[in-house]
């Protein structure tokens, strides 16, 4: 008789890419004093990790799902990372509904909404993806891109 061993990350509630972490510095990174392309470069690192749900080394989730900036960066940097932060709080709002509720005995109609809200932030995760490849990527240009999605996500959550 053959025994089925499951792996360990599959029992998680943590996914095996994007888990968040959960470590706590106590003295906040000073990116203000790299120069700008490099400070903007970490912070897009982070964010686009952020925008789908996963964690980063400056931009981190506390325990409630709540995404905060966790360093010292420049005036303009942190304004455009704090107006990208609400959505990453919605997309992690909606992705645990979608994946919490996702069962039949919660009933077909919340079963087709769960359904539909996955095709939704796939279709979103998608589009996340294709601006980070971008060559020529800003975050003026994320959030000017991601303007109507990140509308969609905080009328849905």
């Amino acid at each position: 008789m053959v025994e089925l061993v499951i792996p360990e990350y599959l029992l998680n509630d943590k996914p095996p890419i994007l888990g968040i972490d959960n470590a706590v510095s106590s003295d906040p990174a000073i990116l203000s004093e790299l120069p700008a392309e490099v400070e903007q470069k970490a912070l897009l690192k982070d964010i686009f990790s952020c925008l789908v749900g996963g964690d980063g080394a400056y931009i981190k989730v506390d325990p409630k799902g709540i995404y905060s900036i966790k360093c010292i960066a420049r005036d303009s940097v942190t304004n455009f990372i704090e107006r990208l932060i609400p959505a990453c709080n919605d997309f992690f709002l909606i992705q645990k509904y979608s994946e919490t509720h996702f069962e039949f005995f919660n009933g077909r109609v919340v079963h087709a909404l769960c359904a539909a809200l996955r095709s939704f932030l796939f279709d979103y995760v998608s589009q996340v993806a294709s601006l980070e490849v971008h060559p020529q990527i800003t975050l003026p240009l994320v959030l000017t891109e991601l303007q109507i999605p990140i509308e969609i996500l905080h009328i849905i959550s």
